[in-house]
């Protein structure tokens, strides 16, 4: 499902999977939307009109899509031993299958979308170069990657981890910057774009602010009534979106005091 991101009005719906869709994405000029599903496929959409432009069967759940900048490359990974780098005009079979098992994302990085960056299951973070395939550097988190955050056009990569922590990460270098405290069965965290504050959520229906240079936390709040799986903030850093298991998606004000959801939308569908 798409919406508007300032009013969350309905704009259309994607219809074509079997099974739950776990990732979505839309391309810089928003031309042109990706989805993975329980399924086992991924689907490349034409956002304006909501038609199949391509189906790519995948050998397992397909828990995470990427478009390259201009939408050329699409990278699919999940529950299955590869990251899948298509080509998307002519996806019949993969350019590379990147050997790094399963994962919860693969995102492109650099001006040229040359660089993939994956991060699986067991807690290996990894760059690989786009135009060969070839793996750059790797490191480890410690703990299994429960969920990871890379904006377009920025270089840092933030984590949520299963040993109760987030982490920042500067992906040109692939060190560690910082790393918090985060409660129990946390599941997403979203850096404001500013880089002042961070938001996490996850099993116990709390929504988290933190300041990032501190890691004090600023605000609490709840409004959801199931776990909840994700949260993003807006290119603006004035509100942030959260998606929960209650079939919700919520729009929260970052500022206002005491802060509440000026967004509340009920939706089964993936947006």
């Amino acid at each position: 499902m798409l919406r508007d991101g300032v009013t969350g009005d309905w704009v259309g719906t994607f219809e074509g999977h079997g099974g739950a869709v776990w990732s979505a994405c839309l391309s810089d000029d928003t031309f042109v939307a990706a989805t993975g599903s329980a399924d086992q496929s991924a689907i490349v959409w034409d956002a304006k009109t909501g038609d199949i432009r391509q189906r790519l069967p995948q050998k397992h759940v397909c828990k995470s899509v990427a478009l390259s900048k201009d939408a050329s490359l699409l990278l699919t990974g999940g529950l299955f031993s590869t990251v899948n780098l298509y080509d998307v005009s002519n996806p019949e079979t993969p350019l590379f299958e990147l050997p790094v098992g399963p994962v919860k994302f693969a995102r492109f990085y650099g001006e040229q979308s040359e660089v993939i960056i994956t991060g699986s299951t067991d807690g290996k973070l990894t760059k690989w170069d786009a135009r060969n395939g070839q793996k750059i550097s790797q490191v480890e988190c410690g703990a299994e990657i429960r969920s990871g955050e890379l904006r377009r056009n920025s270089d840092f990569l933030t984590l949520a981890l299963a040993d109760e922590s987030v982490q920042f990460w500067d992906v040109r270098t692939m060190e560690l910057i910082k790393k918090f405290k985060a409660p129990r069965g946390t599941e997403s965290c979203s850096l404001q774009p500013s880089q002042e504050k961070y938001v996490l959520c996850g099993q116990d229906l709390s929504v988290r602010m933190y300041d990032y240079a501190t890691g004090m936390e600023l605000e609490s709040h709840r409004g959801h009534h199931g776990p909840i799986m994700v949260v993003r903030f807006a290119p603006d850093g004035e509100t942030y979106s959260t998606g929960a298991d209650d079939g919700t998606i919520r729009i929260w004000k970052t500022n206002p005091q005491p802060n509440y959801p000026v967004i509340d939308e009920g939706s089964k569908a993936a947006t």
